[in-house]
């Protein structure tokens, strides 16, 4: 049995009488699920909770208006330390499977430098991308921007590298 803190009622402490709450020791809110739907309506009745309410409300997120205020959210929790960790983490882990120590080894292995060029990474606007092979999806190294699309350009192809490479020769002896 379980006493609900706001109505004083004694219930069965099951999920059907008290909705779940992992920060209590029996995993169950304090207040019973009418207690806590009179609370929530109470709520919504005042300005801060309308607002809230809006917020979760489809067509309001479809608005323009929403949209406006969600991507402003957006972008604030991606520009703050703890966003562009988490947001790195995930593109890391979702796109190529690694994490950000594994990323930050390969930074250190190569110095902080685009693996092609050279260029180290506080001279770049943008953090190193992480090159892989598309085919077997393994992680060749960190370049710069202009390096990766490059390859990706040359389909990754060693000969049409060559090509170029013979291409640009020749080109400079004309000049």
């Amino acid at each position: 049995m379980k006493t609900c803190t706001k109505c004083k009622k004694e219930y069965l402490a099951t999920l059907k009488y008290f909705p779940p709450n992992k920060q209590h020791k029996d995993k169950l809110h304090s207040q019973c699920r009418e207690c806590g739907r009179k609370a929530q309506r109470e709520y919504r009745k005042t300005e801060k909770g309308r607002l809230s309410h809006n917020k979760n409300d489809k067509k309001y997120q479809q608005s323009e208006k929403g949209k406006a205020t969600r991507n402003k959210a957006c972008k604030k929790y991606r520009e703050s330390k703890h966003g562009k960790t988490v947001c790195m983490q995930r593109h890391l882990n979702y796109t190529f499977g690694i994490t950000i120590k594994n990323y930050n080894q390969l930074f250190q292995q190569q110095s902080g430098c685009c693996a092609i060029c050279g260029i180290h990474q506080s001279k770049l606007i943008r953090r190193l991308c992480v090159d892989h092979d598309h085919d077997t999806n393994k992680i060749r190294g960190l370049l710069c921007n202009t390096c990766n699309q490059g390859i990706g350009y040359l389909k990754s192809d060693p000969k049409i590298l060559q090509n170029a490479i013979k291409y640009l020769e020749i080109a400079r002896r004309l000049i």
